[in-house]
């Protein structure tokens, strides 16, 4: 989703689910959900002001028709924008109840206080059910029942009740039923902290509507992660612990999944695909010098089946398999992630885990999270219908994020339902930061009002996001887009300019950059590597901006740089040429000012390659948007190919260097420009810039020509000031560096 239109930054889509024949939980049926599509082409240029084309909505979408006005049971009249505001505890709040708290052991009996927001509904219950009737009837298992009818508040809108659960609650399901205008509407409870076993979007042709089963979580429930958090420091400073210079930041964005799924991984097959098996990659991680790992979502999603984690070799789409872009909670971690889905606690304790032996490692943890829209607006409209989605002027739902729905942020309980999502998972996780997925969809108050709030909590919490101009509120308000970069914000922003400067991208991944060979304007970009974008948008400095090639949802730099160079890298030649692109493409980033962000696989030479022939989501031999494409595709290899592994100790000698090199973390543009120089290289397809601080400097070399290239720098620099290699294999020759074709380096002088 980091992968606007290079002239729009326009956003991704998502797809509308295939049906699937039925399934009950754990038959092992295949299917797919709402995950990412391929971005369309933009409607026009300039930032992106025009609103997509309206899309098929998702199954389970209510119909389109005018904002209504609702009615509560005390007949008080009001549209979604007048609705009350409650600020009260919501959720399910568990007590051990007083003739069971003197025992000293576990409570046989508990008090349950359920509370849900439905203003204007006419009646609201609870339904309970046992766990396991579960994989007989997911929707009417054969012990549903009516728990208790809830009471309301008129004033608030807020709907609650209080009972004995006398069976153990984490054998209990329940959900709400909201009786409206003589209609029945079934809702999963928007605040719940665990969900029993979600079968995916592959049943849904079969079982109609679906909505998560919630569960009661215990106050005496064990939610620690193994090893508990006591006496662990967890990473603290603008960059992790040990991270050198000050605002040293090199995010790793990973899938976990991914992470350890692959049978030659070296983890155990239990442990597979788990947040425990990307626990033991942390090690690897950590070496090649990365401050944080960017997490792809870990928040319920709704397309996989959660009871069905072995690999799939299947085809480039409608597998079991979703990045998660598609969320059903905002409080429930995924269970496909955890070693056993039907303990709904499993998934708590393991990501936590993740977490805790990251922060043992001195990595900090972002989480990507996606509040600009959800799977289906049935998880929340039933609660308060035209309240919880933007709707246009014939009523029907938006769709700026490709989705089939926008998440209208900037009603009161929609902001807050934001930010009592990053509150839990910053106090109960321990996560570090987040990154907001489409967050030029988000108002602006919502995502500044939150850096607040966190920062109160967490002063050197990570915040970044994607800042597409797509925002379609009402007016008097505005979007948390690039825009905001030009203030003196704390929120960074991914620099597309950059990407498509260095290789192309955006809506069109058959587009070639700089490091594939494309003569572009090279102050422009070095600007752009100095933290200072020219065209797109404009930074207050370059702590806010993100600079980034690719990401889960592009080609890799691998196959992008082979198919948009023409490279066949079966040829040994080819390979060579390919492998010396790659390690150009990391040094100069991994050299640039601002926030460093690397894709999982970058610094290995991960391909997806387009294993089956298959025309889904694909650029000529590979797969650009593998969303839901299988573990054939989308696994990392962990056997290297032959030579692929100098990538990797060349990215971990650049993260090395940059760990503790001062004049890779100036925050100031004025500053940059003072101590920046570029040096004349007579080639459009070579780029040198020296950085200096008195008398030092460093210099950073790129020859992407098909001969060698011979820097003079008798005018330029103290040619008599010994020079040092610290990345690269050229040669120091009399006031000339010579640098083979294909090839980059990094030289430190120091005169006097």
């Amino acid at each position: 989703s980091a992968s606007p239109s290079s002239s729009a930054g326009q956003p991704e889509a998502e797809r509308t689910p295939t049906r699937h024949p039925p399934a009950k939980i754990g038959e092992g049926k295949r299917g797919r959900g709402g995950g990412r599509l391929a971005p369309r082409p933009p409607p026009g240029g300039g930032g992106g002001g025009h609103p997509p084309p309206k899309k098929t909505l998702p199954p389970g979408t209510p119909g389109p028709g005018p904002p209504q006005r609702l009615v509560m049971n005390m007949k008080k009249s009001f549209t979604p924008d007048e609705a009350p505001v409650y600020h009260g505890p919501l959720g399910c709040e568990l007590r051990a109840a007083p003739a069971a708290a003197d025992a000293g052991s576990k409570p046989s009996v508990y008090r349950a206080i359920f509370r849900l927001w439905a203003p204007g509904a006419d009646g609201v219950a609870l339904e309970l059910a046992d766990a396991a009737d579960l994989t007989d009837d997911y929707l009417n298992p054969p012990s549903l029942r009516t728990g208790a009818e809830l009471s309301c508040d008129p004033r608030s809108g807020c709907w609650s009740a209080e009972l004995e659960l006398k069976s153990e609650p984490l054998n209990t399901v329940y959900r709400y039923r909201i009786h409206r205008d003589g209609r029945r509407h079934i809702l999963a409870d928007p605040y719940a902290r665990a969900f029993a076993p979600f079968p995916g979007a592959a049943v849904e042709a079969a079982l109609g509507e679906l909505h998560a089963w919630s569960v009661p979580v215990p106050p005496d429930a064990d939610l620690e992660p193994a090893g508990g958090w006591e006496g662990l420091q967890r990473p603290t400073g603008n960059g992790a612990a040990g991270s050198g210079a000050p605002g040293n930041i090199v995010i790793y964005e990973a899938m976990v999944r991914d992470m350890s799924i692959h049978p030659d991984s070296g983890v155990a097959p239990a442990l597979q695909g788990t947040y425990l098996g990307m626990a033991e990659k942390l090690d690897y991680i950590a070496s090649l010098g990365v401050t944080h790992i960017q997490l792809l979502p870990v928040m319920k999603a709704y397309s996989a089946d959660e009871t069905q984690r072995d690999f799939e070799v299947g085809t480039g789409g409608g597998n079991n398999y979703n990045w998660g872009y598609d969320p059903l909670s905002y409080f429930v971690p995924e269970g496909w992630f955890s070693t056993d889905p039907f303990d709904p606690l499993s998934r708590i304790r393991e990501l936590k885990t993740l977490i805790r032996e990251a922060h043992a490692r001195g990595l900090g943890i972002i989480l990507d999270v996606v509040y600009n829209h959800m799977a289906r607006t049935h998880t929340l409209e039933a609660s308060c219908p035209g309240y919880w989605f933007r709707r246009d002027e014939t009523g029907e739902f938006t769709s700026n994020s490709g989705c089939g729905n926008d998440f209208a942020s900037q009603r009161p309980m929609a902001r807050r339902l934001i930010h009592d999502s990053l509150r839990y998972f910053l106090e109960e996780f321990n996560v570090d930061g987040f990154r907001f997925d489409l967050m030029g969809l988000i108002d602006d108050k919502t995502i500044l009002e939150a850096d607040a709030m966190l920062r109160d909590i967490r002063p050197d919490v990570v915040m970044l996001g994607e800042g597409w101009r797509m925002y379609n509120g009402p007016s008097g308000t505005a979007g948390m887009d690039q825009d905001r970069a030009a203030d003196d914000i704390r929120v960074a922003m991914f620099s597309d300019e950059l990407r498509d400067l260095m290789k192309g991208g955006g809506l069109n991944e058959a587009t070639a950059g700089f490091i594939s060979g494309l003569e572009v304007d090279k102050n422009r970009l070095l600007q752009n590597l100095l933290g200072n974008p020219q065209h797109y948008f404009r930074a207050f400095s370059p702590r806010v901006v993100v600079n980034y090639l690719v990401c889960h949802d592009g080609l890799t730099l691998r196959d992008s740089i082979a198919h948009n160079a023409g490279i066949d890298a079966d040829r040994e030649e080819g390979r060579r040429e390919l492998i010396a692109r790659i390690k150009a493409a990391n040094l100069l980033l991994g050299t640039s000012q601002g926030v460093v962000f690397i894709h999982a696989g970058q610094e290995r030479g991960r391909s997806k390659p387009n294993l089956t022939d298959s025309p889904h989501e694909t650029v000529g031999r590979f797969v650009h948007n593998s969303y839901n494409s299988s573990d054939a595709i989308n696994a990392i290899d962990w056997r290297l190919e032959n030579g692929y592994g100098e990538i990797l100790d060349h990215l971990r000698s650049v993260l090395t260097f940059r760990r503790t090199e001062p004049l890779l973390h100036l925050g100031d543009h004025g500053e940059i420009q003072s101590r920046t120089r570029i040096l004349e290289t007579g080639s459009q397809k070579s780029l040198a810039y020296a950085l200096e601080d008195g008398d030092r400097g460093i210099l950073i070399i790129v020859n992407l020509d098909r001969e060698d290239l011979v820097l003079n720098i008798d005018r330029e620099l103290p040619c008599r000031c010994p020079f040092r290699w610290h990345i690269g294999n050229g040669t120091i020759e009399d006031c000339g560096i010579r640098i083979p074709a294909h090839a980059s380096g990094l030289l430190e002088y120091r005169c006097g």
